[in-house]
């Protein structure tokens, strides 16, 4: 008898435990954020190692950029080749620089994320 009404205490219990979904097809909803959520994952990671391809061919073609440079003796605009060489420098140096950090930071951001997140 004291069984019973255990079983019967805890059937009233689990009753009124019940969670109320917000809707009907909730889990189904669920479900495919999850799995948008693993195919951005994947996506980002892509975009990162195209990032480092483009920044390295673009570095490539200014290296190759500042060596034939110097060797075009034409003024452009009345600026001396020996100007315009030094503000390509400059510039290409700043380019390369905020670059580098810029994908380095991405890059760590990005990782730090898949790891807290896997």
């Amino acid at each position: 008898m004291g069984r019973k009404s255990e079983d019967e205490f805890f059937k009233q219990i689990m009753s009124k435990s019940r969670l109320e979904l917000p809707s009907s097809n909730f889990e189904d909803e669920v479900m495919m954020e999850i799995k948008e959520y693993e195919q951005s994952k994947v996506k980002i990671s892509g975009d990162i190692k195209a990032s480092w391809l483009f920044f390295l061919a673009g570095t490539f073609c200014g290296v190759i950029l500042s060596i034939v440079l110097p060797q075009v003796k034409l003024p452009l605009f009345g600026i001396s080749p020996e100007n315009i060489s030094l503000i390509f420098y400059s510039i290409f140096s700043l380019f390369v620089l905020f670059g580098l950090e810029a994908l380095l930071a991405n890059s760590k951001s990005i990782k730090a994320f898949t790891k807290f997140t896997s």
